[in-house]
């Protein structure tokens, strides 16, 4: 029951436009609690080796970089193949040039 408690919980706070003020005090201190520690680990990151493996070559031997790495996510309802992360690739000509217009997209595994 708790668990269907949790995900009506979830599934309010979305609809009403992530505003917490939404729920009832007693839901949202515990509902807090609990998503506070589901973020944990749960951040999008700029500039580093994915933490999963991909396929498209990146990194300093090659032309192309971590543009953006993006976790699957049960609090925004981001869910990238079998939950593992979304990464976007960039060129780095094409990132010193502000140019977004070719940007590769993997998935971790």
């Amino acid at each position: 029951m708790v668990e269907l408690e949790y995900f009506a919980a979830l599934l309010a706070w979305r609809q009403r436009l992530h505003d917490p003020a939404s729920l009832h005090p007693a839901l949202r201190e515990l509902m807090e609690r609990i998503w506070l520690h589901e973020t944990l680990g749960h951040h999008g990151a700029m500039g580093h080796g994915p933490a999963g493996h991909i396929y498209t070559p990146h990194g300093p031997e090659t032309d192309t970089e971590v543009l953006l790495e993006l976790p699957t996510s049960s609090m925004q309802g981001w869910i990238w193949g079998d939950v593992y992360s979304i990464v976007l690739l960039i060129k780095r000509k094409a990132l010193s040039q502000g140019n977004f217009a070719d940007i590769a997209i993997d998935i971790t595994n």
